[in-house]
């Protein structure tokens, strides 16, 4: 069981790497564009959602049962309460912390693309949180172990 649990955690944080870089250098584009942060990180979001359910359900939890549009519906639920809740809570909480504490000083002199390095920061912050929610909830509740894929069938 821990060897699967491990298998398991390996495939989700190499998936969710790419996943992140996906959404950070969407994220990253659109606020060097002018879009506003929410914005930017509601598009950057859907799109690594999209992405994230391809290759989890099939790499990462091995999902093969023939109900993908019921699987896919939990999936959004919890990755969009991780996406457009817990994220833009985070971001919001990191960006305050970082003002109250004078952080914001020692970042303002960093930029990628004419971004603030604090607002990078934050974004990366939430990533990192709402991951750790979205595997909780994916491999206790999305993924059940009765529907996975033999490693044969890879």
């Amino acid at each position: 069981m821990w060897k699967l649990l491990n298998k398991k955690i390996y495939t989700f944080v190499l998936i969710g790497s790419a996943n992140t870089l996906l959404d950070f250098t969407i994220f990253a584009s659109l606020i060097s564009v002018g879009i506003g942060i929410f914005v930017a990180n509601f598009i950057s979001t859907f799109i690594a959602l999209l992405f994230s359910f391809a290759l989890n359900s099939r790499y990462t939890f091995r999902y093969k049962g023939k109900d993908k549009s019921r699987k896919f519906t939990i999936f959004l639920l919890f990755t969009l309460i991780g996406l457009w809740i817990i994220q833009p809570l985070i971001i919001k909480f990191v960006l305050y912390s970082e003002n109250v504490t004078g952080l914001t000083n020692l970042f303002n002199d960093f930029s990628i693309f004419s971004i603030k390095a604090t607002i990078l920061f934050a974004k990366g912050v939430a990533i990192v949180g709402s991951m750790i929610w979205n595997f909780v909830w994916y491999n206790s509740v999305v993924f059940s172990n009765k529907e996975i894929i033999n490693d044969e069938d890879i």
